[in-house]
């Protein structure tokens, strides 16, 4: 069992108590107010440290702010704390410069973004990127707002926009082999799918 450290607000210095508060933590979550990358220097050089910024921390540079995972070559930048005005920061030049620099330093970034139709950052970023990727999945996502959605990201960025289908439940047919798993069925070869008018349609 990993055991985290939690921690906040040090403002530009690491408490003493940390080395003995955290001696045997395995990896330490510090949850904004950093105050100076200093601070994540010494944490760091202690244990393996996460963080995310918080209201009060000032600019980072790039290499403070990307965590590196336990996959090779894999690194994540977090969000951190919702600011009052994402959109806007996200359609920021400040964020193009970001993306930029990032392009430099990797062959491929991934951008997770919530649902297209509930909040504006996917449209902001749709134009930024290569390949759009809209997942659906069977049986949950509606039709209705699966085409105003998709007519959204398409008419305001002029964007290409590729599908991932989850959870389809396809029927053996004729030419193909099926299995029963779960509800359904899978198949492979050549096995068709189904969908009522209220479900994504082939």
């Amino acid at each position: 069992m990993t055991k985290i450290g939690v921690m906040s607000d040090t403002h530009s210095l690491v408490p003493k108590q940390v080395y003995s508060f955290f001696e045997d933590v395995d990896l330490i979550l510090h949850c904004g107010d950093i105050g100076s990358s200093d601070v994540l220097c010494e944490l760091r050089l202690f244990k393996p440290t996460i963080a995310v910024w918080g209201n009060c921390d000032s600019r980072y540079e790039l290499d403070d702010v990307l965590q590196a995972t336990e996959f090779n070559n894999f690194d994540v930048l977090v969000a951190g704390p919702v600011p009052p005005n994402p959109s806007e920061l996200i359609d920021s030049d400040k964020n193009r410069a970001l993306l930029k620099e990032l392009r430099k330093r990797y062959d491929y970034i991934i951008l997770d973004t919530p649902p297209v139709n509930l909040i504006a950052d996917a449209q902001c970023l749709a134009k930024e990127s290569d390949i759009n990727l809209f997942v659906v999945r069977s049986e949950q996502t509606n039709k209705a707002a699966f085409k105003i959605s998709l007519a959204e990201l398409i008419d305001r960025n002029d964007v290409k926009v590729n599908f991932v289908f989850n959870d389809i439940k396809t029927v053996a047919q004729k030419y193909g082999y099926g299995a029963r798993y779960d509800k359904g069925y899978y198949g492979y070869g050549y096995g068709y799918g189904y969908f009522d008018n209220e479900q994504i349609e082939k």
